[in-house]
């Protein structure tokens, strides 16, 4: 339905909806409702209806890796439930907003996030604890006392932490992970085998580091400053001056230097200490030496933080750093790991007050690997900078947030690697509430921007602003306030391989300008989301965003009030799901605009119920009904981590993991005789390269094949499309020469698939008898691409199998069992697609509708 439709007509559409909603009338599902018992018809629901979807259809099915001690249950929980996502941010945002301001809750949180929930720590007295403090008036002496005694204990947590790794195993996981998000060059010539077998054993050795404790230690001195910061009032301060001598004071201890500032403007260089308490003034401070183990408690003045030599100012590398500054318009400079980073610790900048600047380069800014970084700025208007992997950003292992409670801020991420995909003004920033995994290593963590009220402006290119990257979560989430965001690529609620961007923006009049990938777009079984709730707002893209789904993705954008403007251009925008052709799935593309004027450029209209692509399409409801309601969607915090399937559809394919897994897999990869094979060892970055490679190497068959054998044991997708279209080349010329391939003796099963998804799509026909026989092969991997072959060929199988095969568990056996039947009119073969589209997954049942 593409014509305007309004007043009555347009009404008795939307209740033509609620009724399929309910009845469930549709193409290729039996089993209604969309709309759960109780609660009423959604702009959301009626949509679904029109593209015969329900809402459990809306979420991705996930099979979680069993061996991968870095996955996070709820990006699972999440993918799968993605409704859940507003209920979730709203659990972040009241554990910020409905517990008293306090370092220990960020501690908390960031722990509960990581799915390692840790429990409040009571103050302990440790015997001689701080003798060189005696003197000093009573509120400064606790709080030193306090902190002292934390650092102790964070050293012993600490150290538990990482008692299964050496110190030569302490130093390479860090020096291999500086040099993985810092694009360092190793200055080495390894093959990508050898690359890899130096990233398995990272990752081994990463996991055996116990990151509860890591927590554990930082709480315990989070809880230590929260005291100081009460006894540090005004009133005890007014006491602590007349009783101590302006000029600096500087103590030694067990645990490393204390300080305490004078009154004045004061200049800190040298070793970081292990404490130090400035009274006031405005100071600066250029230390060249960092500390694992520190605290810095600024109470007044306006003060610069430089980095010089090797300082990270509020940042755990390896250890626990803390920055609280009080008050004044402060500066904060750095370059990689600092201003509120966690590397393999927990690193936590505060600043309470002023107008103040942030510029780093790298890890920054609320950035946790391994760990978990944190800034906190609770008012000013404020500038933020960095370049890449900052604002709110979780790698592997950790979350980052980047939390600023109110005033008019501008966060900028500028300068990070060039993207190939553009030749000039193109950067990867991956920062904005961004998170990230290790494609095909390991999953990846939570990055969270936070910004509660004031007129905001977001500035990034490739992969920033609510996004994420490889089994893992990216948010941006603005209170209030009219904000402008400008991006690129990969931005601004877009969830790339497998994982979970959403952009969530309560009021305002906003502005939303990127090119594509974004503005809600899901990628390669991705979730993406952008979710406005007030305002008059502007969205300005040009392909596959505003409610874009592409590979088997999924993209939502829901603005639910206010008078907006759409433009787009026309290739999968504005509610549009693309087709998959590598995987024959359908994506999934959804806009929802509740009440208000709006103007579409575009696919979209007005007062309309649409519909775009396969599965996609949009609706402006003009107020006549809610944009969408998740009552019955909402987050417990841990229950649904620690039950781990809560809330999951019927089409759910999770499990849990079980073990860690790396140990065997760098064992089973100590491969003796490597045979380097230079075409696949260089760049390989796009299409063309992968055919000239390609090209190359299938002249040099037989003699190859081996070596492109070992070669499908590399992770690395470039590596893997490369051999596709070599084995496709040969088999074009000689397909028998696959099919004896495939049949050699202790061939492992995942190399069997990749063979016979080739045959599949070269589609020769003297594969068909060679598709059937493997029908039988006990691998449901196999079985699903036999089947696919036979797709592929315009081919059914023997009805004896399908029969068998219908009562498959696997998902992927029943879709291409669907699609192969639909070129067979026996009338057993119509009966089983008939029963197929009634499946409790999406993908068998669109199979299943497919005609001929």
């Amino acid at each position: 339905m593409h014509s305007s439709i309004t007043g009555s007509v347009f009404r008795l559409l939307l209740l033509f909806g609620f009724i399929v909603s309910i009845t469930g009338c549709s193409i290729f599902f039996a089993k209604p409702p969309c709309v759960p018992l109780g609660q009423p018809a959604t702009a959301l629901d009626t949509v679904l209806s029109v593209l015969s979807l329900r809402r459990d259809d809306v979420g991705i099915n996930c099979t979680l890796r069993q061996n991968d001690p870095f996955f996070l249950d709820k990006v699972g929980i999440l993918l799968n439930k993605p409704l859940l996502l507003n209920s979730f941010a709203q659990y972040c945002e009241a554990a910020l907003h409905n517990t008293p301001r306090s370092v220990s809750s960020l501690i908390v949180l960031a722990a509960d996030v990581m799915e390692l929930p840790i429990a409040a720590v009571a103050l302990k007295e440790e015997a001689g604890a701080c003798t060189e403090c005696q003197g000093l008036p009573a509120p400064l002496k606790d709080s030193i006392e306090n902190i002292y005694v934390s650092l102790f204990r964070a050293r012993r947590s600490y150290a538990r932490a990482f008692k299964g790794l050496t110190a030569a195993e302490q130093v390479f996981i860090k020096k291999r992970f500086e040099a993985l998000l810092w694009s360092v060059s190793s200055g080495t010539t390894r093959t990508r085998k050898e690359d890899q077998n130096v990233h398995e054993r990272a990752l081994y050795l990463a996991a055996q580091v116990h990151r509860r404790n890591l927590l554990e230690g930082a709480l315990i001195v989070a809880a230590a400053i929260d005291k100081a910061l009460r006894l540090l009032n005004d009133q005890h301060l007014l006491l602590i001056r007349s009783q101590v001598n302006g000029q600096q004071i500087t103590m030694q201890s067990p645990i490393g230097e204390i300080i305490i500032g004078g009154f004045g403007n004061n200049r800190y260089d040298g070793a970081m200490p292990a404490l130090l308490i400035d009274l006031g003034g405005d100071d600066q401070y250029e230390f060249t030496q960092y500390n694992p183990f520190s605290v810095i408690v600024d109470l007044s003045g306006n003060d610069m933080y430089l980095p010089t030599g090797g300082s990270a100012y509020g940042a755990g590398i390896m250890g626990v750093g803390f920055l609280v500054d009080r008050e004044g318009n402060d500066h904060y400079a750095g370059q990689h790991s600092t201003l509120g980073a966690g590397f393999f610790g927990v690193g936590v900048l505060i600043d309470e007050q002023g107008d103040d600047v942030y510029v780093s380069h790298t890890l920054a800014e609320g950035a946790g690997a391994f760990g978990a970084g944190i800034l906190c700025d609770y008012a000013g208007n404020d500038f933020y900078q960095s370049a890449m992997y900052s604002q709110g950003f979780g790698f592997t292992g950790g979350c980052g947030f980047l939390i600023d409670y109110a005033g008019n801020d501008k966060v900028l991420s500028c300068g990070g690697i060039a993207d190939f995909r553009e030749k000039s003004n193109a950067y990867q920033t991956c920062s904005q509430g961004f998170g990230q995994g290790f494609r095909g290593f390991a999953a990846g963590g939570i990055g969270m921007l936070y910004n509660g009220s004031g007129d905001d402006v977001y500035e990034g290119s490739y992969f920033c602003q609510g996004s994420s990257y490889w089994l893992s979560i990216g948010m941006l989430i603005d209170n209030a306030g009219s904000d402008t965001y400008q991006a690129r690529r990969y931005a601004q609620g877009a969830g790339v391989h497998s994982s979970i961007g959403v952009l969530l923006d309560r009021a305002g009049n906003d502005t939303y300008t990127s090119w594509a990938v974004s503005q809600a777009c899901g990628h390669d079984r991705s979730m993406g989301i952008l979710w406005d709730s007030q305002g008059d707002d502007r969205y300005i893209a040009e392909w596959l965003s505003q409610g874009s789904g592409n590979d088997s993705g999924r993209g939502l954008l829901i603005d639910e009030q206010g008078n907006d403007i759409y433009t787009a251009g026309t290739h999968g925008t504005q509610g549009c799901g693309i087709f998959n052709e590598r995987r024959d799935e359908p994506s999934i593309g959804i806009l929802i605009d509740g009440s208000g004027n709006d103007t579409f450029n575009g696919t979209g209209k007005n007062n309309t119920v649409w519909t775009c692509g396969r599965i996609g399409g949009g609706a402006d409801v003009a107020g006549e009904m809610p944009a969408i309601s998740v009552t019955c969607d909402l987050w417990l915090g841990g229950e649904e981590t620690r039950h781990g399937t809560r809330g999951m559809g019927n089409n759910a394919e999770c499990v849990k993991k079980e073990s860690l897994g790396y140990n065997e897999q760098i064992k089973g990869n100590e491969q003796k005789n490597w045979i380097v094979v230079p075409e696949l060892e260089g760049a390989l970055i796009s299409e063309d390269s992968w055919d000239e490679a390609s090209e190359r190497l299938a002249e040099k068959i037989p003699s190859i094949i081996p070596a492109l054998f070992q070669y499908m044991d590399i992770k690395d997708v470039s590596v893997a499309r490369t051999l596709e279209e070599t084995f496709k080349k040969i088999a074009r010329k000689d397909v028998e020469r696959i099919h004896i391939l495939m049949l050699q003796e202790g061939l492992e099963s995942s190399k069997k698939s990749f063979l016979l998804y080739v045959l599949g799509d070269i589609a020769h026909p003297e594969s068909k008898d060679f598709f059937v026989s493997l029908l039988k092969d006990r691998d449901t991997k196999i079985q699903a691409l036999a089947l696919r072959g036979l797709y592929k060929l315009k081919a059914s199988p023997p009805i004896k199998d399908a029969q068998r095969l219908i009562k498959s568990a696997d998902v992927e056996v029943r879709k291409y069992l669907a699609f192969s039947l639909c070129y067979c009119e026996d009338g057993t073969a119509i009966s089983l697609r008939n029963k197929l589209q009634k499946d409790v997954d999406l993908n068998v049942r669109y199979a299943a509708s497919v005609l001929k």
